[in-house]
């Protein structure tokens, strides 16, 4: 699922790595590796690969990479993210439920995520044009418990019979409903995978965002 941060493959995909060390001080390792590889060296030896926060850390960065070595990896990844964008009211459940068919999803640049038909997770070139799921969300306070005070989300899902791309998907949801649906547990799954009839369908699962890898956000 992880994609290194530069779409260029250059001495047959491999790079050298920059990683954190303590806060903004950073070592250059001079070997080439993948990311992944990278990454799993970093926090092997080290924190992780180097996460850049401002300007000055990447003058840091700059000062200590070696003549000659032209891409280095930093811990700036893909990774897949819900499109919907009060998502911190699912605080305590996020990306955790995965339901992805076998040999998904694929490594290619930019997909997004559809339900196939038998109720698993396809990925699918996000300009496609494929009937899609709407979330109506409702907020309101939790009453039946003093103990369970956090605001919560009653939803309502609806099958929306247009062939659309997932963008247009997306706007679409965000105009006339709250967004593409959510998919929190198996019990979404179940529901949305019953109201199918056919798929595959989109859903709010998107790989456009990028990450840190030690888990910060990246905002643009």
């Amino acid at each position: 699922m992880e994609r290194g941060m530069f779409g260029i493959l250059v001495l047959s995909g491999l790079f050298h790595c920059v990683f954190s060390y303590l806060h903004s001080r950073y070592n250059f390792i001079n070997t080439p590796k993948t990311w992944s590889e990278a990454r799993k060296y970093c926090r092997e030896k080290y924190i992780d690969l180097a996460t850049i926060t401002e300007e000055r850390d990447l003058v840091e960065l700059a000062a200590l990479t070696e003549p000659g070595v032209q891409l280095v990896f930093i811990g700036l990844h893909r990774a897949w993210g819900w499109s919907y964008p009060g998502a911190e009211v699912y605080s305590q459940r996020e990306l955790t439920y995965l339901n992805w068919a076998s040999g998904e999803p694929k490594q290619n640049f930019h997909y997004c995520a559809g339900m196939g038909k038998d109720g698993t997770w396809v990925s699918a070139n996000c300009s496609t044009r494929m009937n899609f799921f709407c979330y109506e969300g409702i907020f309101i306070e939790q009453l039946l418990s003093f103990a369970e005070s956090e605001t919560r989300v009653t939803e309502r899902f609806i099958l929306k019979r247009e062939f659309l791309s997932w963008a247009d998907a997306q706007q679409s949801c965000r105009k006339h409903h709250t967004d593409l649906a959510k998919v929190r547990d198996m019990i979404d799954n179940n529901i949305l995978h019953m109201m199918i009839g056919g798929g595959p369908v989109w859903f709010g699962l998107t790989d456009v965002f990028w990450v840190w890898s030690d888990g910060i956000k990246w905002i643009l």
